[in-house]
């Protein structure tokens, strides 16, 4: 992949943040990450910027991750959107997934997501100016 992929990351905890900037690194996976902590720094980024990947909690103060899925989707209906969660496998998920997200990956298996990051946007670079 030659291509930086444009990422990004809704979460309000510096901890959960640092956790999903650590696994990038650690995967090589070439990227540019832009951290959102409320939901007006989202909002702006999002008004203001071309994302490959959403990244999302699934809330912060002022908006749920499913309000986060509708806005990303409505400004670039292509935008795969991830949630890093820390629910168990089941109705939760299955709901986040029910929304239209792209794919869920536990928060204690970050492992796994630069994989699912490839899997979902085909391994490259295919942000649109609209977002």
């Amino acid at each position: 992949m030659g291509e930086k992929l444009r990422i990004l990351h809704l979460e309000d905890s510096r901890e959960d943040r640092d956790l999903t900037q650590r696994e990038l690194v650690k995967s090589r996976l070439p990227h540019e990450i832009t951290f959102a902590t409320t939901a007006m720094e989202f909002f702006s980024a999002i008004d203001g910027g071309r994302f490959d990947v959403v990244l999302s909690d699934s809330g912060v103060v002022g908006l749920d991750g499913k309000a986060a899925l509708a806005m990303a989707r409505g400004r670039n209906p292509r935008v795969c959107f991830i949630f890093l969660t820390g629910h168990s496998p089941g109705p939760a998920i299955d709901d986040l997934l029910d929304a239209g997200a792209d794919a869920v990956v536990p928060k204690s298996d970050m492992k796994s997501l630069a994989s699912t990051i490839l899997q979902m946007t085909g391994g490259g670079s295919s942000a649109t100016p609209e977002m």
